[in-house]
């Protein structure tokens, strides 16, 4: 493995802060995963020693680390229409559909949102990963809705700044099984894999391997047994909307991995109980994006509909009139 150095005198604005915040507000890495990953791989020297990533950094601390040369990797285009939202020179906004993968990962090296843009000509950001280039954030694949991406390097330094710093404005639907009288509120936890099944994450209190997640919640109306909630989040955790609702009995409808789907079996209109028992995706969206634009000091905010695949759901649950 081939390495850059980077080094990093602490300044008073960063005096305080955990090693790993530090890092991506700097912009020595692009993300706060890929700094702890890099604190754990001992790739990361405070002052010539290896420190934790909770490590509080002190003025004058000298910072040096060794990033991992990017591979070039060919991504093979993928043919399939992309909804864009705005696009410029610096930046792409896309309306993913539910269904499609975010990037390449085993099982989908190909078929993927980042391919089908490859398909349209459309340069992106090269960024630290070879596999995942303009990816500043994610959505799952069953979740639709509103994603930007870099085309430049400036680009995906300012925007990973932004979610460093938990300035970009994201705001979520889902619809849910729910059956206690909640408003608003605010779930706070750390969260992990869950030991028995690693394709799940759960709340936990294990002080290793775990990730502080914030979800706002509100409440917009409640039909029995469903109820749609407006989300906000402060953190943007893998699966922590879907865990959040679960843990607090509120399973996403269409989500088999977090109890969504099982509770299709309660409900007494034949129609309703097989749409949700059929579902291929869960009635997650990202409905609205907002962000400060690298180059024009502008923030932009972008707002997307429920995507027609939800409609009948929302219809036969009694949401039509968020349509």
């Amino acid at each position: 493995m081939t390495t850059e150095k980077k080094t990093l005198k602490v300044a008073e604005s960063l005096a305080g802060k955990r090693l790993d915040v530090g890092m991506g507000i700097a912009g020595v890495v692009i993300s706060r995963s890929q700094a702890q990953k890099l604190i754990s791989d001992k790739l990361v020297l405070v002052n010539g020693k290896s420190e934790k990533a909770s490590y509080k950094l002190q003025l004058s601390d000298e910072i040096v680390v060794e990033v991992p040369t990017v591979k070039k990797m060919e991504l093979i285009p993928y043919d399939i229409p992309i909804e864009v939202v705005f696009e410029d020179e610096q930046v792409i906004v896309v309306n993913k559909p539910a269904g499609l993968v975010v990037h390449p990962a085993y099982g989908h090296e190909s078929d993927t949102l980042i391919n089908a843009l490859v398909a349209r000509n459309i340069k992106l950001a090269q960024g630290n990963e070879d596999h995942r280039p303009g990816l500043v954030h994610r959505i799952d694949k069953g979740t639709s809705g509103l994603l930007v991406l870099a085309k430049t390097d400036l680009a995906h330094t300012v925007l990973s700044k932004q979610f460093l710093k938990k300035t970009i404005h994201r705001r979520y639907w889902a619809l849910c099984f729910s059956n206690k009288k909640i408003e608003s509120g605010t779930i706070e936890s750390d969260l992990g894999r869950d030991p028995r099944n690693r394709q799940r994450f759960q709340v936990s209190d294990a002080k290793e391997n775990t990730k502080h997640a914030i979800t706002h919640y509100t409440s917009l109306e409640f039909h029995p047994p469903f109820r749609l909630f407006q989300l906000q989040l402060e953190t943007g955790r893998t699966h922590q909307i879907r865990v959040h609702l679960s843990h607090e009995n509120n399973a996403i409808v269409g989500d088999d991995v977090y109890g969504g789907k099982n509770q299709a079996k309660n409900l007494k209109n034949q129609r309703l109980k097989k749409l949700v028992a059929d579902m291929e995706r869960f009635a997650l969206h990202a409905k609205e994006l907002g962000f400060m634009h690298p180059t024009r000091k502008e923030f932009l905010t972008f707002s997307s509909n429920i995507p027609e695949d939800l409609h009948e759901l929302f219809k036969l649950s009694g949401f039509s009139e968020y349509l």
